[in-house]
């Protein structure tokens, strides 16, 4: 049995998938808040650490800009780029910022989970990149649609897991200096 997959700050970037203002209508009030929430306390978290940070807008949705209480949260180092493709790796200019960091995990999370999450999954893997689906920070239309998404990634291997395991697994211990903080602002 091979180990359980997990992440390293020093090997992981946060890319957060078309978490746009005008998108929050295609997902349940509840479900919506809760990913827009924990992805906040991921990016902040990220900025803390250091780790790089893509957020991406989907255009041609009329999605508009990305959350602005996510946008105030993102880290000053972030990258947002805007996407026509469904599939965030597919776009050349995320591509390159994927490049550039140098990171071999990609935490994501975002919307819509059995559209643009999957979709960037997937190529994520046919990148030699290794994706982790943070279940708890992705969002869809409808509760079936993020299950259906959840469901395939976990059939594809693709390690999936709540944002406060990738916290605690970019931290390691109770000791790390940020561990009261990061848990504290975590939603």
């Amino acid at each position: 049995m091979a180990p359980l997959p997990l992440l390293h700050a020093d090997q992981s970037l946060l890319l957060i998938v078309d978490m746009q203002s005008g998108s929050a209508q295609t997902c349940a009030p509840a479900s919506w808040r809760a990913t827009r929430d924990r992805a906040i306390a991921l990016a902040r978290a990220a900025g803390s650490l250091g780790l790089p940070v893509i957020a991406t807008r989907q255009q041609g949705l009329e999605g508009g800009d990305i959350d602005p209480e996510l946008a105030r949260a993102l880290p000053p180092h972030a990258v947002c780029l805007d996407k026509t493709q469904f599939a965030a790796p597919a776009d050349e200019a995320i591509a390159q910022a994927l490049a550039m960091a140098g990171r071999e995990q990609v935490v994501v999370c975002g919307m819509a989970a059995h559209v643009a999450v999957v979709q960037t999954v997937s190529e994520l893997v046919a990148a030699s990149y290794r994706p982790f689906a943070i279940t708890d920070a992705i969002c869809a239309t409808d509760t079936s649609d993020t299950e259906a998404a959840r469901a395939r990634m976990r059939a594809a291997g693709t390690p999936l897991l709540s944002a406060e395991s990738a916290l605690c697994e970019w931290l390691r211990d109770a000791a790390h200096p940020l561990f009261q903080q990061l848990l504290a602002e975590r939603t």
